[in-house]
């Protein structure tokens, strides 16, 4: 949920920074695929982090872009400052987010108004095309 300021991801858990412990859930997965526009980070529930996620994804990925993340943001009780802070930090980490199970309606309506028409609500059967980059 937090990262160090070399943009390492700094895995804690706890529900304010003064309480934060060290995060030692190991039960999570994410992956990354590459495409032609960027990588795309598919999350299952995100425990340790939609953000954590993303940094380590980009890590691996060599430091290139990452054009989406797609899945739950697990901030479905999680408070005001914290889902802001994601959204805001997301924003800077991806082009478009596909964020719907245990993101949250406070926290998707967070997440539409910081990304705009690059949100895109995930329900079942939802299919997105990668958009085609324009540079």
């Amino acid at each position: 949920r937090e990262e160090t300021t070399a943009g390492e991801a700094e895995l804690v858990s706890g529900e304010s920074p003064a309480a934060a412990t060290a995060d030692t859930f190991t039960d999570e997965q994410a992956m990354a695929v590459g495409s032609e526009q960027g990588g795309l980070v598919l999350v299952g529930c995100a425990h340790r982090g939609i953000v954590n996620s993303v940094v380590a994804a980009q890590a691996a990925a060599g430091g290139r872009p990452i054009l989406a993340a797609l899945g739950g943001a697990h901030l479905r009780s999680a408070d005001a400052a914290r889902i802001d802070w994601s959204a805001r930090r997301m924003r800077q980490l991806v082009a478009h987010v596909a964020l719907g199970h245990c993101t949250g309606k406070a926290a998707e309506s967070r997440f539409a108004a910081a990304f705009g028409p690059a949100f895109h609500p995930l329900r079942m059967g939802w299919r997105w095309q990668i958009p085609r980059a324009t540079v």
